[in-house]
């Protein structure tokens, strides 16, 4: 058989002899002209224009649809109507981009949006397949219809936004002046045609440049306040303000775009194409005066007739809040009116963030917080966490890096050893860990564990289920891990591999089943299964390390604040009592001791994860230091170092299969985090009889160096970034400092100095003691935090759900959720009270009203309350949330239900894996990260902490940071290889970069049942449980009569 060859010398005589067609559809073609008849009719308010007998603008793909809703016409609404569109292949795209930005960028970046497909509106609905279409055919008819003699198109960018077709013809008209190659040799006419480029260019404007205002979604921008407007600033200067209710302004060369004096120093601007959003003043951009040559064969620079540009406004307060007003705004409801203005979450800018998609690098990015903290051997650490244990932190990577197996934990020197062929099971053996000890130790022999290999070994038990159904009777466990040296035998610690309970006897004789993972140095792992070894006297356990540092002495106990909830598998250690009242209920759970444990409601955990260090600074004027922090929903506990789950998990510790994304933080931001986990850790004020050491955040915070951080004047300055975030806070009423509750408001409005509200403080959680005296010069700041810490008490705090809120009810291509759960956010009532808001809802309107919204949502495949029967029972809570998730999935209309892909991600193969983080991101333009999960509980009663934020650097419509975060964390949970450049890039990595493509990775792979990378929905209910009820698994934070009457029943479990 003869095989062609495709040389170099090939592809260069076809390129000689073909021109650009040699690329077929993946090269830019264009064609001279629109029409064969004459100039069409331009819509300026439309930006559309009327075609006689047209023709195609540049070759691709034609489709056909029933509408058009993935664009967007002249006022920012979909397009509902029957239409067909040509789209120009993506590497074509991308090779007019390269030729525009060469062409038009003037040395910086391209601010013009550029066209990739043309709609023409049809009367009837088509019945065609997709097709190849060179630029100048004629526009075809649908099979069996017709075209309108006048056939209505518009263009569009990669985003679906509307592009004025005048400046497409001006832009298409330059370009083939300028690179006479990108002509189609085979369309006919000539851009000096009735209906040629030229002609088209020409057709009267209201300007030389139209600018559309539009917010980060892609909406067309409307003023959130009366003030926050933009003007349009002619030399003078003089100012026009923009129509806003139109979107559009034309202005000339000499003219800049800024915002108006009455926005307070609120908005940021900039073009949606790249850049950096900021308050700076836009110049339009100048068009080079020379070009080189090559590429170009004139040198002369380029001339556009009419231009369109897109600029971003954003009100960030808004963008990340919500609206934080009574009244609705903007179609957007009010929030409840529990919080004063003065104390809503601050919004921050200039700060540095990096995200984290795995426990692994969240816990790198903690370790960078605290290795500065060290290295600066003085100033400020606060921590908090469900519960605490020691383990070795990685390392903090190198910016725009990562820490994973095999570069981490650092290879041994020399290098490891190579794959073995002998069975681990060869020689092994079991022992127990100690006489009462549940644990067991397993032992591989040096010949089957090759030199810093990791062994995984799995504990196989079968679950007792009641009858048959969907619960899974096989499990496999966590079991234990190691690190072979080379030299000797493995011996590995397998946690209670057969769920003993306490005091429950050794059988005799009993043989423990695993499965053995073995996975080298850069290589692929191995397993052996269905090993069966029998269970020795005891030995004494080993201890398995892993590398990092252990930085948790670094947080003294007094500086951690703990939250140990059975529900969720933490048992506390403290005895509560029921004193009949909420706010005795959640004192009884609280432990004033050291570590601390706050107080809290029955049920109710506090999922976040905050890790805070500050540092002095020299340039700070007010005694203020240097902050960093790291949110996250991961624990600070070994089983947090988990990633690589198909792997087993390598280089870590044997754990559950967990996913918990984080975030570090700096600046002011950093110390918004570190007030909260302060809060956590210490009370406002000492209690009676609590150790010295407790001393309360109120004296502890009064210094200078609790001041806020100045922000940095630009984004060049010191420890500077291009992020803007806030720190959010849920938690239900009657939590923080219950005592508070009870106290009258007047107590707390009306207050003149610090003396007299701390006073308040004192009578309400020490009634009769003596309130300590304060004496600080940082009385105003003392002011706001102490009120802040009544109104949480007396209303409790939900900042994700109003700033969630804003966020879905603008969506506009793609909701991006995980968590531990999926289930409504308010009772089915109307929304009334002002909290009962159900995010689904708003979910499900939003995707009726856009039809080309998509979101995805991927979810653990269990639950992440604890799996217990009698006396605790939990089980009742699994079967509700199980039911609450799959009737929420159920709930949404045929007409939206192919735009909502739910999926679970996959560990390692016959295990779970746990989501510890709540993530939201939308439209990779804002993103919610931390741990107020989907459900009701999650936005109103369990305490959880979020940072909310964008990126201000613009690429392609999107913000940056997000963009590349949301793309990285959708590949880890859809186990799909994150590229680091084209050649390891894979078809579905490539397509997870833009939000309508990333839907489809996530669609295609649910339509082949997973392909064993992902699961369906799970739809696990189990018929001899019955369910708890909504307000006992999934409570009402807000609701006090029904969760003291529920809770109080649950004191024993709590």
């Amino acid at each position: 058989m003869d095989i062609t060859q495709f040389t170099t010398a090939q592809a260069q005589n076809r390129l000689q002899a073909d021109g650009l067609e040699t690329l077929g559809l993946t090269g830019l073609q264009l064609a001279p002209r629109w029409s064969t008849t004459s100039a069409p009719t331009f819509d300026p308010v439309a930006l559309t224009l009327a075609l006689t007998n047209a023709e195609c603008p540049f070759g691709g793909m034609l489709t056909w649809h029933v509408h058009g809703n993935e664009f967007t016409d002249a006022q920012g609404q979909p397009i509902d109507a029957f239409c067909g569109v040509i789209r120009l292949h993506p590497h074509a795209q991308q090779r007019l981009f390269r030729v525009a930005a060469a062409r038009y960028a003037n040395g910086g970046t391209l601010a013009h949006p550029l066209p990739v497909a043309m709609l023409f509106r049809l009367t009837s609905p088509p019945d065609e397949t997709p097709r190849r279409i060179e630029a100048g055919d004629p526009v075809p008819p649908p099979k069996d219809g017709s075209l309108p003699a006048s056939l209505v198109v518009s263009f569009h960018d990669a985003r679906g936004l509307i592009i004025c077709p005048v400046a497409v013809a001006a832009m298409f008209a330059d370009l083939i002046q300028g690179l006479p190659g990108l002509r189609y040799p085979k369309a006919p006419g000539t851009v000096g045609d009735a209906g040629g480029l030229t002609a088209i260019a020409a057709l009267p404007t209201s300007g030389a440049i139209l600018v559309q205002f539009a917010d980060l979604h892609g909406n067309l921008y409307q003023p959130t306040r009366p003030g926050n407007v933009m003007n349009v600033v002619s030399p003078g200067p003089s100012t026009t303000p923009v129509d806003h209710a139109t979107g559009y302004a034309t202005l000339a060369a000499s003219q800049t775009i800024a915002a108006g004096s009455g926005d307070n120093g609120v908005l940021r601007f900039g073009f949606a194409t790249r850049g950096t959003l900021d308050r700076t003043p836009l110049s339009m951009p100048a068009l080079p005066a020379t070009l080189p040559s090559p590429p170009f064969p004139a040198t002369t620079g380029p001339t556009l007739a009419r231009q369109f540009l897109r600029v971003v406004v954003v009100d960030p307060e808004w963008h990340l809040l919500g609206n934080r007003d009574v009244a609705p705004r903007n179609t957007i409801p009010g929030d409840d009116g529990t919080t004063p203005a003065d104390l809503v979450p601050k919004v921050r800018d200039r700060v540095a963030i990096d995200y984290a998609v795995d426990g692994v690098n969240t816990w790198a990015l903690a370790d960078g917080v605290l290795a500065r903290f060290q290295a600066a051997g003085t100033g400020l650490v606060y921590a908090c966490s469900p519960a605490f244990a020691a383990f070795g932190l990685p390392p903090a990577p190198a910016p725009g890096t990562t820490v994973a197996w095999p570069a981490f934990p650092p290879p041994p020197s020399p290098g490891p050893g190579a794959a073995t062929n002998v069975a681990p099971g060869q020689g092994a053996s079991a022992a127990w860990a100690g006489p009462a000890s549940p644990d067991v130790v397993f032992t591989v022999k040096a010949a089957a564990a090759p030199k810093d290999a990791h062994i995984r070994v799995y504990a196989r038990r079968f679950a007792e289920i009641a009858s048959i159904g969907k619960q899974p009777s096989f499990v496999r466990g966590d079991g234990g891990a190691a690190l072979a040296d080379g030299s000797n035998d493995v011996r590995i610690l397998l946690a209670n591999p057969f769920g003993l309970g306490p005091g429950d006897p050794h059988s005799p004789g009993i043989q423990v089943d695993v499965d053995i993972v073995v996975t080298v140095r850069g290589g692929q792992r191995k397993l052996w299964s269905g090993i069966r070894v029998p269970v020795d006297p005891p030995v004494a356990p080993p201890v398995n390390t892993f590398g990092g540092t252990d930085r948790l002495p670094l947080v003294p106990p007094e500086m951690q604040g703990w939250c140990p909830v059975p529900l969720f598998g933490l048992p506390r250690t403290t005895p509560a009592a029921n004193g009949g009242t909420l706010a005795a209920l959640s004192r009884s759970l609280a432990s004033e001791s050291i570590p601390r444990v706050g107080p809290r409601l029955p049920l109710m955990a506090r999922f976040e994860t905050i890790v805070a260090a500050g540092i002095p600074d020299a340039g700070a004027g007010n005694g203020a230091l240097s902050w960093q922090a790291m949110v996250t929903g991961a624990r600070w506990m070994p089983e947090s170092r988990s990633a690589q789950h198909t792997q087993g998990n390598p280089g870590n510790p044997a754990g559950p299969d967990i996913h918990a994304a984080g975030a570090r933080v700096t600046g002011a931001l950093a110390y918004d985090f570190a007030w909260h986990a302060l809060r956590r850790a210490k009370p406002p004020l000492p209690f009676p009889g609590a150790p010295t050491l407790l001393d309360g955040w109120i004296l502890y915070g009064a210094g200078d160096n609790m001041n806020e951080p100045a922000t940095p004047p630009n984004d060049a300055a010191p420890n500077a970034g291009t992020s803007m975030g806030a720190a959010l806070q849920t938690i239900a009423a009657v939590c923080d400092t219950p005592e508070l509750s009870l106290a009258p408001e007047s107590a707390f409005e009306d207050t003149t100095t610090v003396q007299d509200i701390v006073d308040a403080v004192s009578n309400a959680v020490n009634p009769g003691g003596t309130p300590p005296t304060v004496n600080s010069p940082n009385g105003d700041r003392l002011l706001r935090e102490i009120r802040r810490e009544y109104w949480v008490a007396k209303h409790g705090r939900r900042d994700a759900l109003w700033s969630l809120r804003r966020a879905l009810g603008e969506a506009r291509e793609l909701i991006y959720i995980e968590g531990a759960q999926f289930a409504p956010t308010a009772a089915n009532n109307g929304g009334m009270p002002a909290h009962m808001l159900d995010l689904a809802q708003v979910i499900i309107d939003r995707m009726t009203d856009h039809r080309d919204l998509r979101v995805v949502v991927a979810l653990p495949w269990d639950t992440d309350f604890a799996h217990s029967g009698p006396p605790m029972n939990f089980e009742t809570f699994v079967q509700q949330a199980i039911g609450a998730r799959k009737a929420l999935v159920s709930a949404f209309p045929n007409i939206i239900s192919d735009r909502l892909a739910v999926f679970h991600p996959l560990g390692f193969p016959g295990r779970a894996t746990a989501i510890r983080s709540a993530v939201v991101i939308v439209d990779d333009v804002y993103g919610l990260v931390g741990t107020s999960h989907f459900r009701r509980r999650g936005m109103t009663f369990d305490g959880a902490a979020d940072l909310v934020s964008f990126d201000r650097v613009i690429e392609d419509g999107y913000s940056k940071t997000l963009r590349k975060f949301r793309r990285a964390l959708m590949a880890t949970r859809l186990g799909v290889p994150v590229g680091t450049g084209p050649a390891d890039a894979t078809a579905e990595w490539a397509a997870l970069e833009l939000p309508r493509t990333a839907f489809g990775v996530v669609r295609n792979l649910l339509g082949e049942g997973g392909a064993g990378l992902i699961q369906p929905l799970w739809e696990g209910y189990n018929p001899d449980v019955i369910p708890a009820t909504d307000d006992e698994a999934d409570p009402d934070g807000t609701d006090g009569t029904t969760l003291l009457a529920t809770l109080t029943s649950f004191l024993a479990k709590a």
